[in-house]
């Protein structure tokens, strides 16, 4: 049989009903948006690579800023608390150390009782610590992506410098929406994830013009 704490940790990553909900909203926004308002192709600009690495490094920059806010923010709220948990890791660690030197026990069993005691203080404050920063993870990932949707709104946008003209319309609606949902995931995903993008696009370009010039 399994035990009470694999219980509980199946119970804690178990994947809550409102994802489920809001999936099943989006989707079924998504299947109407396409069979009653039938989307007609958006046009492109005639962009060059040097356009995208523009829109790339603007991002990017707005990420680097975002992150040093983030570090600023989450030091000031949530260290101390991290603190505390390590500190009493550290503590009953200690005690451990002394118990084991320490023999002035009156019969063995004292002497497992409280070790077990002291043992169970540790993996409980380890279980706390890790609790604590995935809560502060959560917490900085939200933030992050609502910042990042602030700026989006404000009109700074991943896919619509592309687009030649968006229309005036419930599409031009739903694309501006995805446009602006897209830019604040950008941003609250980090330097590094733009920078794999522009990376992977630098790649890209630079083996196809080898390829086109070798031909």
């Amino acid at each position: 049989m399994k035990s009470i704490q694999e219980t509980q940790n199946i119970t804690r990553h178990k994947i809550p009903v409102s994802f489920y909900v809001v999936y099943s909203i989006l989707l079924i926004l998504f299947f109407v948006f396409v069979f009653v308002f039938t989307p007609a192709w958006l046009q492109f600009n005639d962009i060059a690579f040097s356009d995208i690495l523009r829109i790339l490094a603007l991002l990017l920059f707005i990420a680097l800023v975002f992150e040093r806010f983030m570090e600023v923010f989450i030091s000031t709220w949530f260290s101390p608390g991290e603190a505390n948990l390590k500190n009493r890791i550290s503590k009953n660690k200690k005690h451990i150390s002394w118990l084991e030197k320490n023999q002035n026990f009156d019969s063995p069993k004292e002497k497992d009782n409280t070790f077990k005691k002291a043992i169970d203080e540790v993996a409980m404050a380890e279980d706390d610590l890790i609790s604590h920063k995935s809560r502060v993870k959560r917490i900085a990932l939200a933030s992050s992506f609502l910042l990042g949707l602030f700026i989006a709104a404000t009109g700074i946008r991943a896919i619509e410098p592309l687009i030649e003209s968006v229309p005036d319309n419930i599409q031009g609606s739903f694309f501006r929406l995805f446009d602006i949902l897209l830019t604040g995931g950008l941003i609250a995903g980090g330097s590094e994830g733009i920078h794999k993008i522009t990376q992977f696009l630098t790649d890209f370009f630079e083996k196809s013009s080898v390829n086109i010039n070798n031909k």
